[in-house]
């Protein structure tokens, strides 16, 4: 039995055994499941979050089938990955039965795979709360369409996915009922012409590579936009003509959670935060290399910021930019700020977190008034 058994599901258990040898782990693996004292809640940690692809389905299902223990019935979270065909997925993954108890779903599938089996995963997890899609090109009328199949969701997680910018004839048709997008997207490289004798193939305008430059375009114009009260953009570098500030403008003041990761020194949406009125979080992940005014961009920031529902504000320095000494010291006006401004009068925790230990230290120096109220702490990467 165990030598069916998912290499994945092993691993979960054995790993912090040390035995690193493929052998090794198989017997250790094949004593475990024999032993008479393996009880229902080992099984349960082992089995409630599963990842099945085409290379483990079989033998995952396989293990099932001769279990005595419902193996099925514990598994809350699942990963589906399935290549350019799709027949491993169609013709197998029935054989698990209806799982409503599948609260997380997590799926890599390209577009034509998963529009073809979306059908099957609503009608097999219709409890299904939270819908992750990875490593994938999907168009955003699939994923809108994939959203709202499954009528209990909640939250949408696109990591790693390529949008491309199609013209969208049926999402308006789409009535999301999900609260939580994160969005960690992908942008393609804009292919270049290798000579003249391919203009010809190259007559048609290029198509717009980057996803982030459209995809909150595209959601501004859904008839029914879903309410929003927690958005998480990460690695998001709009160009002047992007539409996330005015997604911002004409739906931020729903939103209680907000994160925001950028490259950009000039990040030019930041005054739509002044229309998230009713923000209990924010975070932004400031993702800089080189030489950074560090503390002139979190007050610039923080200027924007008018909503005095907030409790929790965090700024990550992800590479602990350095800062120059002719650099203008702005952390005593940060501590001003939060500690007079009636804006934050219901902060109750102001975190700046940083892989630069010397900068850490510099501003927990500079930051008396709120140490001395109890709402600051700095911590490293």
């Amino acid at each position: 039995m165990a030598d069916s058994l998912p290499l994945e599901l092993l691993d979960r258990v054995f790993d912090h055994l040390g035995v690193t040898n493929y052998y090794g782990r198989r017997s250790i693996a094949r004593s475990g499941l024999v032993c008479k004292s393996w009880g229902v809640a080992s099984r349960y940690q082992l089995f409630r979050d599963v990842t099945l692809n085409e290379r483990n389905m079989i033998s995952f299902l396989s293990v099932t089938s001769k279990s005595s223990f419902p193996i099925p019935g514990v598994i809350r979270s699942l990963e589906l990955a399935s290549g350019r065909e799709d027949r491993a997925l169609s013709m197998n993954i029935p054989r698990l039965g209806a799982l409503p108890l599948i609260t997380t779903l997590r799926v890599t599938m390209n577009e034509r795979v998963f529009a073809k089996n979306l059908p099957l995963l609503k009608e097999l997890f219709p409890g299904v709360l939270n819908l992750t899609l990875l490593n994938s090109d999907l168009s955003l009328a699939t994923i809108l369409t994939a959203a709202d199949s499954f009528e209990k969701l909640k939250s949408l997680t696109l990591s790693w996915v390529y949008i491309p910018n199609h013209e969208l004839p049926t999402v308006n048709n789409a009535h999301p009922n999900w609260s939580s997008l994160f969005v960690d997207l992908v942008s393609h490289p804009r292919p270049e012409k290798k000579d003249r004798s391919q203009e010809i193939y190259n007559s048609d305008p290029p198509p717009v590579i980057t996803t982030s430059e459209h995809l909150f375009a595209a959601l501004l114009k859904l008839k029914s936009p879903p309410d929003l009260t927690a958005l998480s953009v990460r690695a998001y570098d709009p160009s002047k003509g992007a539409e996330f500030g005015a997604f911002l403008k004409k739906h931020g003041n729903q939103l209680q959670r907000l994160t925001i990761e950028t490259e950009r020194h000039d990040f030019e949406h930041l005054p739509a935060l002044t229309f998230c009125t009713a923000l209990r979080e924010l975070k932004v992940v400031f993702n800089f290399h080189g030489h950074t005014p560090m503390s002139q961009k979190i007050l610039k920031t923080l200027q924007n910021v008018v909503a005095r529902s907030l409790k929790t504000i965090t700024f990550v320095d992800l590479y602990g930019a350095p800062t120059r000494v002719s650099d203008e010291n702005k952390w005593s006006d940060i501590d001003e700020l939060l500690s007079q401004d009636e804006v934050f009068v219901s902060l109750e925790l102001f975190m700046f977190k940083t892989s630069n230990e010397s900068v850490g230290n510099q501003v927990a120096s500079e930051m008396q008034l709120c140490t001395k109220r109890g709402i600051f702490r700095v911590e490293g990467l």
